[in-house]
């Protein structure tokens, strides 16, 4: 009797085993066929709207760009490094005018050559004076009697510099690239880095390198923090009144150094006639 039991129980096994596989077929078919639909659309007729959207978009994340798009980024990088492109036209132009001014310019008399080449220097030098001549006052009244060429050597030295790149940077290159047309404007740059960076600059520097001199060799007594502004300004305020003199010349020498360049580059444009080939004043 126990031999039939094992046969229906064996069977019902086998049965469970069977209809386990096929649902595990039927889902494995399911599956195929969606993956099918979704990514080609021609096993299941045709690609729905979801279809659509992951096939276009894809598994992975958004799909790669075309050749076209790509080329279209590489002919816009092209385009800044093309002749034809205004930025470029611009840059050409500019260096060209350049070339034509400084070939007119050296058809001029040599007088109007040398104040366009180096009148800046006569500026820088009377800046380097006015910082000799106030490292000389602040060392009288601060009783410093060391250390006289450590001291006067960058009074000398940096003003001079400094005169001539601040010149050369706001007046003179952009008077001469045909950057700066306006009279006016050209007068009041020269006036204004002849006062501030030839004639004011050298007497404020002078006086951190005489202050530091004065504490280093205790020439004489320096005050506390509560009081050292108050006399920094009383000690400044007789040398700024003997050196104002010295300003005025500044401002006087910056004037007439961009108002007579300002009238040579008039010259060169009235030179620069519209019949005259560019070519030709470049060959």
């Amino acid at each position: 009797m126990a031999a039939p039991t094992r046969g229906k129980a064996g069977d019902g096994r086998s049965r469970a085993v069977r209809g386990g596989r096929s649902h595990v077929v039927r889902r494995l078919g399911a599956a195929i066929l969606y993956g099918a639909g979704r990514g080609g659309g021609h096993i299941v007729g045709g690609r729905g709207p979801e279809a659509e959207r992951l096939g276009e978009r894809g598994a992975g994340g958004p799909r790669p760009r075309d050749a076209s798009e790509r080329g279209d980024f590489k002919m816009t990088g092209r385009e800044f490094f093309e002749l034809d492109s205004p930025v470029q036209r611009l840059y050409l132009e500019r260096i060209k005018r350049m070339e034509i001014i400084q070939k007119l310019l050296s058809e001029l008399p040599k007088a109007d050559q040398n104040i366009c080449s180096h009148g800046s220097y006569f500026l820088a030098g009377n800046s380097s004076l006015c910082g000799l001549t106030a490292n000389n006052y602040f060392r009288k009244i601060l009783n410093v009697r060391k250390a006289a060429i450590a001291s006067a050597l960058p009074m000398a030295v940096i003003p001079f510099l400094s005169t001539v790149a601040v010149y050369e940077v706001f007046v003179r290159e952009p008077l001469f690239a045909g950057e700066l047309n306006c009279e006016v404007c050209a007068v009041v740059r020269g006036g204004l880095v002849g006062a501030v960076v030839g004639g004011l600059y050298p007497i404020i520097m002078a006086l951190p390198v005489n202050a530091s001199l004065a504490a280093r060799y205790a020439s004489s007594p320096l005050p506390g923090r509560e009081n050292l502004l108050r006399f920094w300004l009383t000690v400044s305020q007789p040398i700024f009144r003997k050196m104002s003199f010295g300003v005025l010349i500044q401002v006087l020498t910056g004037l007439y150094l961009a108002t007579k360049q300002h009238g040579i580059y008039i010259k060169i444009l009235e030179n620069m006639k519209p019949s005259r080939d560019p070519e030709e004043l470049q060959a």
